[in-house]
Parts: C-alpha cells; structure tokens; sequence
C-alpha cells in the first residue's frame, strides 16, 4: 500500500506548477505561450502520474492480499502435514528425506533434527532393502507415478520392526522430469493380525468343511457297501445274484479308492517335477480323449509363437481335464469348447494385479457354452466337497485349484448363468523356446 509521502509529494509538484503558472503570466506574450504550453504538459503528466500511482495503490492492495491468501493457505498445508496421521515424508528423487511430519518422526522414533538428510533406505529392514530399491527406481524413472498400498517393514531407530503401508508419488518439474518423492505409510500391524485371524477362520471353516464331506461320501459308500454284502449273504444260495452283488461291491470300493487319492493330492507336501514343454502336447492329448460327444463342438487356437510351460505336466493336465470335464457336464444338451492361450511377459504382469511374481507366464482361457454359475455361488466352487451335482464329489475344481498354486500359478473364473463359463489359468513360461517340442497347429471339432 502507498504511503501519504507519496500523496503530499505530488500535492507539493502540483503547486509549484501552479505557482509557475502564476509567473508565467508576468512574462513576455511570447515566452508566455512557450511557457504555458510547457506547463500544460507538466499538469498532464502530473494527472498521468496521480493515475498510475492509484492504480499501482490499487495492485499492491491486491498484492498484498494475495500474499496474506497464500500465507493462510500455507500455514493451512503446514497444519495438515504436521498433524496428519499418518507418517508423510517428503524426499528428493534420491530417496534423501528432506522434510518428516510428527507422525513420521513418532513411527520411526527419531528426532526431528536427525531425520533429514538420511536415506528412507536407512529404516527398511535389511531381507526388503533390493525391494525397495526396486520401487525407487520405477518412481525415479516415470515408469509410474504412483504406488498404492505397497508394502514393506520399517525399522525404527529404538523398536522392532513393524509392517507399512506406503503410497507414493512423484514430483516433476515443468519438463516432466522427477524431482522428488511423496511418501504417506502408516503402520499396518493391526491388519496383518487381523487377516491372519481370518485366515485361521478360514482354514477352520476349510477343514470343517472337509471333514464333513469325507464322512458324507465315506459314509454313502459305506452303507453301499454294507447293502451288497447284506443282499448277498441273503442271497448266498444264488451264486449268480452274489456274484453280482461282489461286482457292485467291488465297484463301490474302487470308488472309495479314486476318492482317496483325490484327497492324497491334498496332504501331499512333495514339489512338482517341473519340467519345459509345450502346451499344445497336453491339450491335444487331452481333446484326443474328449471327442467322444457329438453334441459338443471342440475349438482350439494355440498361436505358434507360445512360449513352453514350465511346470508339472501330469498334474497341469489333470487341471485342465477337470475343467473340460466340468465344462461338459455344465452343457447336457451340447455346445461350444474354446480353449485359447497367449504369452504375458513379466513388463505386462502388473496390468492384471495378481499375486504372483514378476517373471513369463502363458494365460489359458477354457470357455464353454454351458448353464453358468451363479454369482453367490462363484467364490465357493474350489471349496472342498462343494458341488451342485448329485454325482459330483466336489473335489475335481478344489484339485484344480491346489494344483495350479502348487505350480507357482492362479486361476480365476468369469460366468454368467445362461451365457456360460471362462475359467482363466495362469502358469509360468520358459522364455527360451525349445526347439525339440512339438506343436500341433489343427483345430479340433467334433
């Protein structure tokens, strides 16, 4: 704002023109004119001047606003880093900590002077330093701009080491260059021991489940069991009605059998034989055996450049039998099997957010045509013994799904009741094709 020196200053200009107008008119008529026209210049430059000083007055009012506006909205920015609760750190492109708000300073336990110019580095437990250096380079690269919930354990200077949620941002300059990093974490340990709980829920409600499910189907063919028997020890004088009761019999125990070792899958703590081969070797096999229904039509579309598995290749294709062999059974009255695959290389892995690791992987796509699968009933179908069929055990989907872990995998199902199923089977791939597997490139229809 201007000061009243600058309003008197002109107010004193302005007379003294005034008082040189008054002596100008005791001058001769022709040095008056020059004089008067002199004058009358100065008095326009005068108003001129008096003009640009309001308006410099009224720009510095503004001025001074807006810096009384940016000075609440900083001290308001100031207010909401220190006081919120959750750490903030903010760093340079180098993971150098330049600023820390109270919650920061209490989870590490550090004092505010000392915490700048260390390395976040510095706080993370020693087995996670290569992941976090991982994730510094991908921020200090542009290869993303931001990170949400990732997690990783911080060692505070004066307790033990505790799990973080972090959330990270870059900073870049007009050039779109990184310049610094924004860090919020908080201290997630109420959570992981919350999941652990329900985790142990789970497993609780697993073996529940499963155990019920053996005594029922133990329990069935048991009692068939005991009824052939039975019939034939009345029937012990009709050898051809006992022989054909000991055939039942027989049949019942083999099934006992099959069931048992299903459920062996299960408690078997052994690793998978891996092995590199081709996907086409187990699916045309697999189509070999299932033409068997003319009512259902087989389409399969393996591109020639897929990579090979790297996986145990009886237990991969027991998976993918089960999954046909439920596809079938979902369409009694005929349809459409597609089975398609397609490489998803490590740089493409984090477009799909699945908990698997960085490296190759082969995505197989079995679609059938078939009922559907309610949308309640979706996260139950690899549950042990859950089944919808009167025939079924329940444990062919459940298998599946063991399996495909067991091989560093995932599986994941997309349906609609009416329109049909896609199961999607994620397996690890060998980058370097071998040679010497061979390919079939026909398609199969029935």
């Amino acid at each position: 704002m201007l000061s009243d020196s600058h309003y008197q200053k002109l107010d004193s200009a302005y007379q003294r023109l005034t008082d040189l107008a008054d002596k100008a008119k005791r001058l001769p008529e022709e040095a008056r004119k020059v004089v008067q026209a002199a004058l009358s210049e100065l008095s326009l430059i005068h108003l001129e001047m008096q003009t640009l000083l309001e308006e410099f007055s009224h720009h510095n009012d503004e001025l001074a606003a807006s810096r009384a506006a940016l000075e609440d909205e900083r001290r308001r920015y100031q207010e909401l880093f220190e006081f919120a609760p959750d750490g903030y750190l903010v760093t340079d492109k180098n993971g150098i900590i330049l600023e820390a708000n109270s919650a920061a300073i209490d989870l590490l336990q550090i004092d505010r002077q000392l915490i700048a110019g260390k390395p976040l580095s510095s706080f993370v437990v020693d087995e996670e330093k290569e992941a976090y250096h991982r994730k510094l380079k991908e921020l200090q690269k542009g290869k993303i701009k931001k990170t949400v919930d990732w997690q990783i354990s911080l060692k505070p200077w004066k307790s033990e080491p505790f799990p973080a949620s972090f959330t990270a941002g870059v900073v870049c300059n007009t050039e779109g260059k990184v310049t610094g990093l924004r860090w919020l974490f908080s201290d997630i340990s109420w959570r992981k021991k919350m999941e652990e709980e329900i985790l142990k829920t789970d497993k609780l409600e697993s073996i529940s489940l499963l155990a019920g499910g053996i005594a029922h189907d133990f329990n069935n063919l048991l009692a068939n069991l005991m009824g052939h028997i039975s019939l034939a020890r009345l029937w012990k004088d009709n050898p051809e009605k006992v022989a054909q009761k000991l055939d039942l019999s027989e049949k019942v125990i083999v099934r006992a059998k099959e069931l048992l070792q299903q459920l062996f899958q299960f408690s078997k703590k052994d690793y998978p034989h891996c092995k590199v081969f081709a996907l086409s070797k187990i699916i045309y096999n697999i189509l070999d055996l299932s033409c068997d229904n003319s009512q259902i039509k087989y389409f399969c579309n393996l591109p020639a450049d897929l990579l090979p598995l790297e996986a145990d290749e009886a237990q991969i294709s027991q998976v993918i039998q089960n999954i046909i062999i439920n596809a079938k059974q979902a369409m009694p009255d005929g349809g459409i099997i597609t089975i398609t695959a397609e490489n998803i290389f490590t740089e493409a892995m984090e477009n799909y957010f699945l908990p698997l690791a960085k490296r190759d992987y082969l995505r197989i796509s079995i679609s059938d045509t078939g009922i559907g699968i309610p949308e309640e009933l979706k996260m139950k179908i690899f549950d042990p013994f859950f089944t919808t069929k009167e025939e079924g055990t329940g444990l062919g989907l459940a298998t599946s799904y063991f399996l495909i872990k067991k091989n560093g995998g995932y599986i994941t199902v997309d349906s609609k009741p009416g329109v049909g199923t896609i199961f999607y089977l994620y397996l690890p791939a060998w980058r370097q094709k071998n040679e010497h597997i061979e390919k079939k490139e026909e398609d199969f229809t029935n």
